[in-house]
């Protein structure tokens, strides 16, 4: 079969520069359903899905809760097992990262910034917001990580799933709560008799991975068991292996310098060289602290871009039928995943460190004196230094982040046949998921601080001495380098600092449906399905660091009920002109969450066939998605939204003309139009907690037009378009503080207090009478408050085209298969609550995702007897970097939105290739060997001057840092 994808529809100018996948629309399945198989290939797919037991009138399609019904209106992209062959996908992000309507496709297959391993279906919502709902069988899965709890597909075998079906379309009227976007489902085998066994290693410069897979199942007469297991791994990659991501200084390819001023040895100041540097003790010049001029690249050469992972995981299911109406099926899947990163050397800033003659032997400060301090050749006489240091240090060991989750799903359901049109349906999911962060040697800064000047303090300040006096033994040397000659017991208590934090996620969703035939039509059965559904969800919170642990717990539950109606109005037998079919779909769901209240959400949608081979569809939905627990905060700490409270602030500017009683504040008397705070001379406060008990859910509309074309006069020809707009309204998001300051909905959010803030307004701020807290030491006088709360801020307008077109043509030379799929945005605004500005093409201005116009992928394939060739180009079309680290600044409007402006990220184009043969023996055994060559001509990605992640020079939503990877597999059915 050839692969196909389904990504929905495009402009005929966008078809011709769309990407291909394999995907079967659901009309075209319903097409070919009438021809026999025109391919060994295709036949070969015939047995093995004999092999499955797949009972296509049972079968339940994402979209809708109907049996034995296509989804209604809508274009169902569905990837099946031919697809992961063809592209030789590791997991499920892999897999799901070929389609262009996903956000992170061509991105590598790991935790995306916030979004952990959950995917997202057209760049729609924010940091905490999941419009992308993911469901195992139709039932949901348990929330990982530790950040906003979304789902890891991951936790599936690769040799467990039969396919994954994606549908772009709001589907709140079937699923409840995070289907704004769409909902990917992954199907599961219904059962398996035999044996498979599939394996592959895989390598690119400095770095590899390889995996192990298999399934082995049998049947009986009422049921059968298999069991499908997994394990993957794959090698850390240093970020010095890769010269797009260390070199350090980018200005040569149209970057800025991120080198920094922490080097090693030292740069330090004296009292007389000011606010100037000196870049080593033998420097006799000074040089000015300005980015351009920062000569030390310290941390990129030494940290990874990707850590190791390893991850194991093992499904079992098992079904059977009681008499001949009642059906029992049960699964249980288990996975656990080990990553492991390695940080770079820590920065040590600003300490001030004392000499010979800066005090006397009298003095009570004469122990403060570093036996290793060496003045500037510039200023020999200098008796004190302040110092910025990069803390290099032999052995190149500067702490890890293990990061593990262990994973335990359990699904079960019974279903009960009522009559020969009628069932019920009985179904539970539970999930288990408790993730971890732990981060082992960090900076000690408080040690390195005792080591340099004898006290905890940055300044030499002696408020308590602890390591005077300073002497050979217990003092650092930072004026040669990897600590000269620093003692072994010094350098190793520099790194030992701890954290952990673990989130314990639990889920329990128990559904009761019904569906059949309610009556017949002249063009057909109307049927019917309706149900209630009961979901609860728990989230538990462990902090640990130095000052202690803080742990609580969050929890929900909901109530739930739907129903959806299949109307056939016109049938071919029906006779009328120019409509060979017509189906009506009708939907809705009410559900009632503790925490946020009630939400309706409705759906309506049509298809309409002209002629054979012709069908036009759209629909109609609302939809919504509940907040993220942490997101309405911890009701016990006042809505917090983790164990620290209200804080000091860091400085910011603030507009004048918005905020004309800022002129009121220290140093700002003079200023023009804008005025920096948070400074030492006018200090203030900031908080960041939860909605509290405001919070409502995020809502969403969406609607799609589309046409899918199978003429009968060509077997091989299949295209699907389809034109899509999403509404967003109320996402969840905490804005950065420009966009905070030049919204007309938040200006009240800072309050600006000339004479200072009063007790009582600084307590009603951090709600301290209903728990909240105040993390830090006031400052003498609080001149501002500003409330950088997680609110409903998040309104976008997403509209674009989907497009699939594929060919496939039999001849003596075998048979060619030519694709080409991929998005086209039309539309990306927003606000925040004023005017609505527009991001399209875009990426990096706010937390929400990025916004690239075109993402299309190519396939030429090629197939004689059992041999096999597969080539895909993948293209993103160029965009503009919006991030704060852009060398071109933003042009911005009279609101401080931008306009225009950034830097041009060049577009990227990579060619994959897969070549595979099956050798065929005796006995119904068959093996298969294939070569996989991901980017095969080894592009770098392109540069991006922003950091996404953990690294600077590559947008981690678009790109990955691998670069070609050859992998080697093979797989056996027995």
């Amino acid at each position: 079969m050839a692969i196909r994808l389904n990504g929905s529809v495009s402009t005929i100018a966008i078809v011709l520069a769309v990407t291909s996948l394999g995907i079967a629309p659901a009309f075209a399945a319903q097409q070919e359903a009438e021809k026999k198989p025109v391919t060994e290939q295709e036949t070969r797919a015939g047995e093995a899905s004999e092999k499955e037991s797949e009972k296509d009138k049972d079968i339940v399609v994402t979209g809708t809760a109907i049996r034995g019904v296509a989804p209604i209106g809508s274009n169902l992209v569905t990837l099946d097992r031919e697809s992961i062959e063809e592209t030789a996908s590791t997991d499920m992000s892999e897999l799901l990262n070929t389609v262009p309507a996903i956000t992170t496709s061509g991105a590598d297959a790991g935790e995306n910034v916030f979004s952990y391993y959950s995917p997202q279906i057209h760049s729609l919502g924010g940091a905490a917001s999941n419009t992308t709902l993911v469901l195992i069988d139709g039932m949901r899965i348990p929330g990982g990580g530790t950040r906003t709890a979304q789902t890891d597909p991951n936790i599936l075998p690769r040799s467990a799933v039969q396919r994954v079906e994606v549908l772009a379309d709001g589907a709140s009227s079937i699923y409840g709560s995070d289907a704004v976007a769409g909902v990917v489902n992954y199907i599961t085998r219904s059962s398996f008799s035999g044996a498979e066994i599939a394996g592959k290693v895989g390598f690119a410069d400095n770095w590899h991975t390889y995996d192990v897979n298999g399934i082995v199942g049998t049947k009986w007469n009422t049921g059968g068991i298999y069991v499908a297991a997994q394990h993957t791994y794959r090698s850390p990659l240093r970020m010095r292996d890769r010269d797009f991501l260390s070199r350090g200084d980018f200005r040569s390819v149209g970057g800025r310098n991120t080198n920094t001023f922490h080097c090693s040895p030292a740069t330090f100041s004296t009292p007389s060289s000011g606010s100037e540097v000196y870049l080593s003790p033998s420097a006799t010049t000074t040089t000015a602290v300005i980015t351009d001029n920062a000569p030390c690249n310290s941390n990129a050469i030494y940290a990874d871009a990707l850590g190791n992972h390893k991850r194991t995981n093992v499904l079992l299911r098992v079904d059977n039928t009681f008499g001949d109406r009642l059906t029992v099926t049960g699964t249980a899947n288990y996975q656990r995943l080990r990553a492991v990163y390695r940080f770079g050397p820590a920065a040590v800033n600003n300490v001030t460190v004392f000499g010979p003659g800066a005090f006397s032997p009298a003095s009570s400060r004469f122990g403060q004196i570093n036996p290793f301090y060496t003045a500037p050749a510039g200023d020999p006489t200098a008796t004190q230094q302040v110092v910025t240091w990069s803390a290099i240090r032999p052995g190149n060991d500067y702490g890890t982040q293990q990061a593990k989750n262990e994973t335990l799903y359990l699904y079960g359901n019974a279903e009960y046949k009522l009559s020969d049109s009628w069932s019920v349906t009985l179904s539970n999911a539970f999930g288990h998921s408790r993730s971890y962060t732990n981060n082992y040697g960090l900076i000690c800064t408080a040690c390195v601080q005792e080591a340099l000047n004898g006290t905890r303090s940055a300044t030499g300040a002696i408020s308590r001495a602890t390591n005077i006096p300073l002497t050979t033994e217990n003092a650092l040397d930072v004026w040669q380098p990897n600590g000269g000659r620093t003692s072994e017991a010094v350098l190793a208590s520099l790194y030992t600092n701890e954290n952990s934090l673990m989130h314990l996620n639990r889920f329990n969703q128990a559904k009761l449906e019904a569906q059949g035939v309610v009556f017949a039509l002249p063009a057909g059965d109307v049927r019917l399905a309706f149900g209630g559904e009961y979901y609860w969800a728990q989230q538990h919170v462990e902090d640990t660091d130095l000052t202690g642990e803080v742990s609580f717990t969050l929890s929900r539950n909901a109530l739930s009920g739907y129903v959806e109606v299949a109307v056939p109005l016109v049938s071919e037998d029906m006779g009328v002109p120019l409509m060979k079919r017509l189906d009506l779909s009708l939907s809705g769901r009410y559900d009632h969450y503790n925490d946020v209240g009630g939400t309706t959400n409705p759906k309506i949608a049509a298809n309409w066939e002209v002629v054979s081979g012709l069908r036009l569809r759209g629909n109609y939905a609302t939809a919504f998605v509940a907040p993220p627990l942490t997101s309405i905060g911890i009701p016990e700490l006042g809505y917090q939204r983790r164990a620290t409270g209200v804080t000091r602030s860091q400085p910011f500017y603030v507009p004048l003309d918005i905020y004309p009683d800022a002129r009121l504040l220290p140093g700002c008397a003079s200023a023009v139009t804008v005025c920096q705070i948070g400074t030492s001379s006018n200090l203030g406060l900031t908080r960041d907690y939860g909605m509290g008990p405001d919070a409502k859910p995020q809502t969403g509309n969406s609607w799609s037009l589309g046409v899918d074309f199978v003429p009968p006069q060509s077997r091989g020809l299949r295209a699907s378009l389809t034109y899509w707009s999403n509404k967003f309204i109320g996402g969840v998001n905490r804005l950065e503080i420009v966009q905070q300051l030049y919204s007309t909905a938040m200006r009240d959010r800072l309050t600006i207090c000339p004479t200072g803030c009063t007790t009582a307004q600084i307590n009603e701020f951090a709600n301290v009478a209903n728990g909240g807290t105040i993390s830090t030491t006031l400052p003498p006088i609080t001149y501002f408050m500003n409330n950088n709360d997680q609110g409903n801020v998040l309104n976008m307008t997403v509209q674009g085209i989907d497009a699939d077109i594929t060919y496939r043509h039999r001849t003596d030379f075998g048979r060619f298969t030519f694709g080409v799929s991929g998005t086209y945005y039309t539309r990306f605004d927003q606000n925040f609550g004023g005017e609505e500005f527009n991001t399209l093409n875009t990426s990096g201005y706010n937390s929400s995702f990025p916004q690239i116009q075109k993402r299309f992928r190519f396939q030429f394939g090629w197939a004689l007897g059992d041999f096999s060739i597969n080539g895909f180009l993948n293209h993103t079309g160029a965009y503009r970097n919006w991030s704060d680290e852009t060398v071109e600044p933003l042009i911005l409007d009279e609101n401080n939105r931008p306009i225009g402006g950034g830097d041009r990220v060049e577009a990227d184009t990579t060619v994959d290739m897969t070549a595979a043969y099956r050798l065929r023996f005796g006995g119904g055994t068959n093996a298969r060997l294939y070569l996989n060559v991901r980017n095969l001509f080894d592009r770098d990605p392109v540069f991006y001057g922003g950091t996404l992640g953990r690294t600077y020079g590559i947008n981690r939503y678009v790109s990955n840092p691998y670069g070609r990877i050859v992998t080697f597999g093979f797989s056996a059915e027995f």
